[in-house]
């Protein structure tokens, strides 16, 4: 009887223990974080492809979207060229109200029509008409213009394919730059490790005399060159992970380890 106790206790302490894992595993997959140590394994493992982190560099860059926008401006310009004569085309219209004195045509009594002033008369007067101003200079310079706003509209979709270049080439040198921050944080890191074996070596034959305190103070310096240099090479590292989050517009899911 104890020992069927005992097996139901150990099954609900097993599917207590196990309750507790799968949320603790639900919190951090709600987190959606991946805990990253940059010492064991490689980076790139955990990134986006290189593709779309380029696709989303070009979504998010201000200075391509204003480059962009400039096309789209040269390219209307083009239809603003081409209609600028119309701006010399226009209707006038005109309306008065007054004391206004006319003629009238009227048959005499042999049948002859003749004009009689009619005395002044109250009344509203309206008149409209169409202008055409076109100056020879804009006639001779019309086609020159439009070309001109054709290679305007060139040139902006130059600068703009140049930028979208550029922005490529960028995210490419800065992914490589991350890569090889992280081989020099791992190189870095051995050497310390070196560094650290040979100063506890050196101080057992420090106190049993087989060294002198040169030979200490040589290694201590190492000691603290190889440190300096491993801080470094981790900033460098982090940097380079925080430009290439910056210039693509994506935050990674990436927790990074700190390491002594």
């Amino acid at each position: 009887m104890k020992r069927i106790v005992f097996i139901i206790v150990m099954v609900y302490l097993s599917g207590g223990i196990w309750c507790f894992a799968q949320n603790d595993t639900a919190i951090v997959e709600e987190q959606g974080f991946i805990y990253f140590d940059p010492l064991q394994e490689g980076i790139e493992r955990y990134l986006p492809p290189v593709q779309q982190m380029i696709d989303s560099a070009m979504e998010h860059s201000p200075l391509l979207k204003y480059q962009n926008s400039a096309r789209v401006i040269a390219q209307l310009n083009i239809q603003s060229v081409r209609r600028e004569w119309s701006k010399h085309l226009g209707i006038i219209s005109d309306a008065r109200y007054g004391l206004f004195e006319h003629l009238v045509l009227a048959p005499d009594d042999a049948g002859d029509f003749q004009a009689r002033a009619v005395p002044l008369t109250q009344q509203m007067r309206y008149s409209a008409g169409f202008y055409v101003k076109l100056p020879l200079q804009e006639l001779y310079s019309r086609s020159n213009n439009i070309e001109i706003a054709r290679e305007k509209e060139k040139m902006a979709q130059y600068e703009y394919e140049t930028e979208k270049m550029n922005l490529r080439k960028l995210v490419i040198q800065q992914y490589s730059d991350l890569i090889t921050a992280q081989k020099v944080l791992r190189v870095k890191n051995e050497l310390v490790q070196d560094v650290v074996l040979q100063r506890e070596m050196a101080e057992r034959q420090f106190k049993s005399n087989e060294i002198d305190i040169s030979d200490m103070t040589r290694l201590n310096t190492m000691y603290s060159k190889a440190k300096t240099e491993f801080v470094e090479a981790k900033g460098d590292f982090n940097l380079a992970y925080l430009m290439l989050q910056e210039i693509t517009g994506i935050k990674f899911k990436i927790k990074i380890k700190e390491n002594p």
